[in-house]
């Protein structure tokens, strides 16, 4: 059966009639990016694709909007998954099935695209036709909350290759001599690109000393120096899947005592989070408790001055130093349905991180003179892939991270 008639059948949607548009792509000014409830619904990764849906039957209607374009390749996808003998469509039938839509019809929330390559079917179809954009749009996010089998086996595949480029280019980090963010980054791409993957889960970032505060930096024109850090966030898909992790790491392949003190502190929390996360737990509840974890650690080290906080300032002043949320939900987007609370079958990011910035100069809660002591470091994030189970959590990243792993990693011993 199909994605789409599974998709159908699940939710009880067979007297209905359901309007599915992929995207607008035009070669020559965008990169294409499907809807990613589309692909949720259809299982297809094709833009400029319209699925109908009326009457028991499903019709395809592709429009090419560059003459040069292979089609064949392009609609592939579409016979390996819907039959050889499938039927494409082009615009001029959508009138002819229209004839027979009732007066409601489902779509998903991104149908006002469609006026971008079908200008003048969509304009039909607006004026005839009520379209409940919310339905579907609602049936498909809370569904992609949980991975089925084949979703999780995605995830999995695309994390495998995502650890394999990490752990390659840093056992050959020194001998290479990737010594600016561009040499790191075209090094895993090379390298996944040799495996046949060559989708990127997002725009990788790769910083090093003051820059790594930058959370989501896309230059790539950083020179490492030897006592730096780099932190390089990193990702494929696979399947359309995707991965998410980061790992921070020395640039002479040993950590000093400073950077170990704070590295070893995010690791703490990263691996506390990780052994705590469990169904039914929330989101919000996780997180402070990591953020108290964090405020004792830094106090710990001075980093505070001393006075007596509450529960409240203390999470406060732990979160000017991990500027993000513990994590995030991943899936066909990096950043996926968000969730309130953890249940079975999701799968999640743990990334804490410890930022220094120069504004903590000017905190009073904040011990300069330790300050001083961390402050090239920039920051350190350490994140995984976290898959929730029925009791507790598996990390689906086995990747180095303590500084005796990455260590040895890089001096190969």
């Amino acid at each position: 059966m199909t994605p789409l008639n599974n998709f159908i059948n699940k939710y009880g949607l067979t007297n209905k009639t359901l309007i599915l548009y992929s995207c607008y792509y035009d070669s020559e000014k965008s990169l294409a990016s499907v809807n990613s409830n589309f692909y949720y619904i259809t299982g297809l990764n094709i833009p400029n694709l319209l699925v109908v849906y009326t009457q028991n039957k499903h019709h395809f209607i592709y429009k090419n909007t560059n003459g040069w374009d292979d089609d064949h390749s392009i609609l592939r996808p579409l016979y390996n998954l819907y039959g050889k003998k499938t039927i494409i469509y082009t615009p001029e039938n959508l009138p002819i099935l229209a004839e027979h839509f009732p007066k409601k019809i489902l779509t998903l929330n991104n149908f006002s695209e469609l006026a971008l390559s079908f200008k003048t079917e969509h304009t039909k179809i607006s004026k005839n036709f009520l379209t409940d954009t919310q339905t579907l749009t609602n049936l498909a996010s809370n569904s992609r909350k949980f991975k089925s089998k084949k979703e999780l086996s995605n995830i999995v595949k695309a994390t495998q290759y995502t650890v394999r480029g990490f752990r390659t280019m840093l056992s050959e980090f020194k001998k290479k001599k990737l010594n600016t963010s561009y040499k790191v980054v075209n090094y895993i791409k090379c390298f996944w690109g040799n495996n046949n993957i060559f989708s990127l889960a997002y725009n990788p970032i790769c910083t090093s000393g003051s820059s790594n505060s930058i959370l989501h930096s896309n230059q790539y024109h950083y020179k490492f120096k030897s006592n730096e850090l780099v932190l390089l966030d990193m990702a494929c898909k696979y399947n359309n899947y995707c991965s998410d992790i980061t790992r921070t790491f020395p640039v002479n392949g040993k950590f000093t005592p400073e950077q170990k003190i704070i590295y070893n502190i995010v690791l703490d929390i990263n691996t506390f989070a990780i052994k705590t996360v469990k169904p039914g737990m929330d989101w919000f509840n996780l997180q402070n408790k990591c953020l108290l974890r964090l405020y004792n650690s830094l106090e710990n080290i001075n980093l505070f001055t001393k006075v007596k906080r509450n529960y409240d300032k203390k999470i406060k002043l732990a979160a000017l130093l991990m500027k993000h949320s513990l994590g995030h939900t991943i899936g066909i987007d990096v950043h996926d349905i968000p969730v309130n609370d953890f249940k079975e079958n999701m799968v999640i990011t743990i990334e804490p991180g410890i930022y220094f910035e120069a504004h903590l100069y000017n905190n009073s809660n904040i011990n300069t003179k330790e300050l001083k002591k961390y402050f090239s470091i920039g920051g350190i994030r350490i994140e995984d892939i976290i898959l929730i189970g029925s009791k507790n959590a598996k990390n689906l990243s086995p990747l180095a991270k303590t500084t005796y792993g990455i260590e040895k990693l890089m001096n190969n011993y």
